[in-house]
């Protein structure tokens, strides 16, 4: 037993003239980044002398750098542990993992005992292990650890030592002073490394190539390292032509090999140590090349209850192989999601790997026709294109929605690419439910391409419904963002596709050329607007008449004065929305409407409604609205001899208009904002406000709105050439 009386680490204790153990590995020579990991690590390995203070248990997926990062702080912290350092290789990570108790002797010889004083007994062995560190300043490094249990036995009750442990697991029920997950490098981080493997010059010569084969490794330092291994091997190989072959999903993995070495295998150790069914769910859930997760789509997707599923997906982050972001949301890495892809293909039948795709777009379909449901009550279209299943998600408020649009909008988007040949039918009719919620969020920008890619694959599959599904669609988005030409293209092929066999469809195809049209003939807008508002009406669809006759309103404002048949419209659209319980509905009437009020030279009344308009509107929801209204108050607020009023929400609409990328909406505020700045006697910028919206308007296509502007504009330079 050892000297109580003796003070820890005084150079007199029993142990006096064994040598030390020193058993860490050598540290990576060009270990880069990690600072605020490693500065975390070093606070509590030199710190505190609790119990579970000074143990750190780093975690993360299989390659992402958890020895390199432990072993570069091992050594870091040798001064504060004089009587030396042990480690181990766990095992975890190889599918063998290694028994304590046959670890335990291996510390004891380093401790200095001879094999003759080593018990056989495992209980008599760890009194022996705890007694020998209870009075040294040791630092135990536990690589690759399983699970807890193989961990406890190892860990030293004295204060004075203290543990350094990696797995992939997070071993929840271990207690630790520390627990540090470990992501991806950061770009910088990822940068710096490639740099220090092929020569900074030869990255600073191929940046954007550089940047391209980083991408593609996706912060993996594992996988930066095999192929910055292979480029320094080959100083004639360009980055370009590297950048190139990663850029290939099919052989991304291939590439990433060096020697022995490869990304794959690493991936495959974790896999193999699943059982069957988290096989499956690893290979199935990664079918979507760029989707997030949750237990509730995962279950779909598997077809098993919601709690089996987050079964697998907990043991997937346990095994390294799936990262969880945040509660209840779940990922894989790209190369990871690469890997299991490909096993999908080569293990799961074409049926299946349709099948899981098909169920993963019907559960995505009920989500998105929840929020058709909630953002327009009263459109019929979900109903008839997509009959809503009742263990769908219920959307309480507009923030419920825009949490589902920020969480799910790019997953769905990025589904529908894929999903567009395999299942034409579907994808067509999950892109026709964004309708809503895009206009809400906002989102035709990201909503074209992915519109196009479905509309293509119709037309290749000789699928007419799903093509003017999809053709109406990406004429909305285009018609959103001032593409009219391309618009009218689409719409028409909409309308030629659906007649006779999409009702509901028809009718809005119809209402959104009337939009298209009317900017350039009002009055057959406005004919196309009234035809679409008889069939809604026809087909019992209240909200889609609602927002026909309101367009009815918007285009005759296109033209001079006002008259009763628009008021009655105006007013009639306002009861709609409202017998339907539609806020959005009602604030866009109201937009509407106040603008008929002004004509009337109600312009206190117009004001009111603008104001009341923004009041329905919540945060973040309908951002272009929101700058609609602001442009129309400052309007109003010029009528009523308010210019300092006009020119705050002229500015107000023009900043929204640019944060939500709404160039027409833009264009009008600037003139807006030039109206404003020549009330105030500030003419100069008023005029160079006009032109710059009338360069905008023209370059849209808004040549009437473009002719308006012009028009002013020209009269205050004569008036100012005369004065």
């Amino acid at each position: 037993m050892l000297d109580e009386g003796r003070d820890v680490g005084d150079g007199t204790e029993a142990w006096q003239g064994v040598p030390a153990p020193r058993q860490l590995p050598h540290a990576v020579a060009d270990f880069t980044g990690r600072a605020t990991e490693t500065s975390r690590i070093h606070d509590v390995l030199t710190g505190g002398a609790a119990r579970t203070g000074r143990v750190v248990l780093v975690t993360g997926m299989s390659g992402v750098g958890k020895t390199a990062l432990a072993t570069h702080c091992a050594q870091g912290v040798l001064s504060s542990y004089p009587d030396g350092q042990l480690h181990t290789d766990l095992r975890g990570a190889d599918g063998a993992p290694a028994d304590p108790r046959s670890v335990l002797p291996s510390f004891l010889r380093a401790l200095g005992r001879p094999d003759s004083s080593i018990p056989d007994d495992p209980a008599e062995q760890g009194a022996l292990y705890q007694d020998l560190l209870a009075r040294r300043r040791l630092l135990l490094v536990l690589d690759n650890a399983a699970a807890a249990d193989q961990v406890r036995p190892l860990l030293p009750r004295s204060p004075h030592c203290a543990v350094l442990i990696t797995s992939r697991d997070g071993l929840a029920d271990l207690p630790v002073g520390l627990r540090l997950p470990l992501g991806t490098l950061p770009d910088e981080e990822a940068r710096e490394l490639l740099g220090r493997l092929v020569g900074e010059e030869r990255v600073l010569a191929e940046e954007p190539a550089a940047h391209a084969v980083l991408a593609a490794c996706g912060g993996l330092p594992l996988a930066i390292r095999v192929i910055g291994s292979r480029l320094a091997a080959r100083p004639g190989w360009s980055l370009a032509e590297v950048a190139e072959r990663l850029g290939d999903e099919r052989r991304r993995l291939s590439e990433l090999e060096v020697e022995a070495v490869t990304v794959e295998s690493v991936f495959t150790i974790g896999y193999t140590q699943l059982d069957e069914d988290t096989r499956r769910a690893f290979r199935l859930l990664a079918l979507p090349m760029r989707s997030g997760l949750d237990a509730r789509t995962a279950g779909r997707v598997l077809s098993v209850p919601e709690a089996e599923a987050r079964h697998a997906l907990d043991t997937l982050v346990r095994a390294g192989l799936l990262e969880a972001p945040a509660v209840g949301r779940y990922r894989y890495h790209d190369l990871v999601r690469l890997f299991a892809h490909r096993l999908a293909v080569r293990t799961d039948s074409a049926a299946d790997r349709h099948a899981a795709l098909g169920r993963l777009l019907d559960h995505q379909l009920v989500s998105a026709a929840g929020t058709y449901h909630f953002l327009l009550p009263g459109h019929s279209v979900p109903g008839t294109a997509f009959p809503v299943r009742r263990d769908g998600p219920h959307f309480e408020d507009i923030h419920a929605v825009l949490v589902w649009a920020a969480t799910h909008l790019d997953d769905v988007l990025g589904l529908l690419t894929e999903a567009a040949s395999s299942h034409t039918d579907r994808a067509a009719t999950l892109l026709l439910m964004l309708a809503a919620v895009a206009r809400t969020a906002h989102r035709w920008h990201d909503l074209i391409p992915v519109a196009t890619t479905v509309s293509e694959a119709a037309t290749a599959n000789g699928d007419r419904r799903s093509e003017g599904r999809a053709r109406y669609m990406l004429a909305a988005g285009l018609a959103q963002v001032g593409r009219l030409e391309e618009a009218r293209r689409n719409v028409l092929r909409a309308l030629a596709l659906t007649e006779g066999l999409d009702d509901d469809v028809h009718s809005m195809a119809l209402n959104l050329y009337g939009v298209i049209v009317g900017w350039d003939d009002p009055l057959a807008g406005i004919r196309l607007h009234r035809r679409a508002a008889e069939l809604a009406h026809r087909y019992g669809n209240t909200a889609l008449e609602a927002i026909a006759l309101g367009n009815v309103v918007q285009t005759r404002l296109l033209m001079p004065g006002i008259d009763e048949d628009t008021v009655e419209d105006s007013r009639r659209q306002l009861e709609l929305y409202r017998a339907n319980s539609d806020r959005h509905g009602e604030a866009i009437g109201l937009y509407r409407h106040g603008q008929v009020l002004l004509r009337q030279g109600l312009s206190q009344e117009a004001t009111e409604a603008h104001h009341r308009t923004l009041e329905l509107l919540g945060k973040g929801e309908e951002d272009y609205l929101q700058g609609g209204t602001h442009m129309r108050l400052s309007e109003a607020y010029l009528r009523t001899g308010r210019p300092d009023k006009a020119l705050c929400h002229a500015e107000q609409a023009l900043a929204v208009s640019r944060e939500v990328r709404h160039e027409h909406l833009a264009a009008l505020s600037l003139s807006a904002l030039g109206d404003a700045l020549a009330a105030l006697g500030r003419e100069d910028r008023a005029r160079s406000h006009w032109r710059e919206a009338v360069g905008e308007l023209r370059r849209l296509g808004f040549t009437h709105d473009a002719g308006r502007v012009a028009r002013r504009l020209s009269r205050e330079e004569r008036r100012k050439g005369e004065a």
